[in-house]
């Protein structure tokens, strides 16, 4: 699912460009752009120039759609119909309200190339982990009831109000200025977003490692 990737391409232009924005400051607003077609973003984007704007925003409707299929292909079990739809509807409700701001820029080695980190305000899942956690210790004859107990508190997460921040480091230009940034950058927020809403594959490693809440040591570790 993750590499469902639409195509977000570099706006060809010869534009002078204008005043300088923070590196932190220029992925922001393309971050604002690519999630909320934000105008006011994009219009501070035209500002310093065209090739700052990206093409497009992230399109969430196949990730939605495939769903069902990545569950399977990831030896998770999906909920029945009704409760799916549920999913559905939450995270096409959820996904335009999630907002990422770059901060952190460091050179390495050449003010071109940088490391960043993103911070994307998520929804809180975690209070769905015990449920998730009793869904993939269950009986195989419980699959189907624990499948739907999950992803029935997993959906009311999404619908919630408490968001937090998932975070992530990427490497890469420091600005258009130095060269083709939008589709990296499409990547890594795509990415990013999609870990911190959907941390199943973090939360298997919990449970392997006998972690509770927040990685520490469950009761009786």
């Amino acid at each position: 699912m993750y590499r469902s990737l639409f195509p977000v391409l570099l706006h060809a232009s010869t534009a002078v460009a204008g005043p300088a924005v923070s590196p932190e400051a220029e992925y922001t607003l393309q971050a604002r752009v690519l999630l909320q077609d934000d105008n006011d973003a994009r219009a501070t984007l035209l500002a310093v120039s065209q090739d700052a704007v990206p093409e497009g925003t992230l399109d969430w409707d196949d990730v939605i759609d495939d769903l069902p299929a990545w569950l399977t292909r990831e030896g998770i079990q999906p909920p029945s119909r009704a409760v799916m739809q549920e999913v559905s509807e939450a995270l096409r409700i959820r996904l335009p309200r999630v907002t990422c701001t770059a901060r952190d820029v460091v050179p390495l080695g050449s003010p071109e190339i940088a490391q960043y980190t993103l911070a994307c305000m998520v929804p809180d899942v975690e209070p769905a982990f015990a449920a998730y956690r009793a869904m993939r210790s269950g009986d195989d004859a419980d699959r189907d009831a624990l499948s739907d107990a999950f992803f029935a508190t997993f959906a009311a997460c999404l619908r919630g109000d408490t968001a937090v921040a998932h975070l992530s480091t990427a490497v890469g230009w420091s600005s258009f200025r130095h060269g083709d940034v939008h589709a990296a950058r499409a990547e890594h927020l795509y990415r990013t977003v999609l870990l911190g809403l959907l941390p199943f594959a973090e939360w298997d490693r919990r449970i392997a490692s006998g972690a509770g809440r927040d990685g520490h040591e469950g009761p009786g570790e």
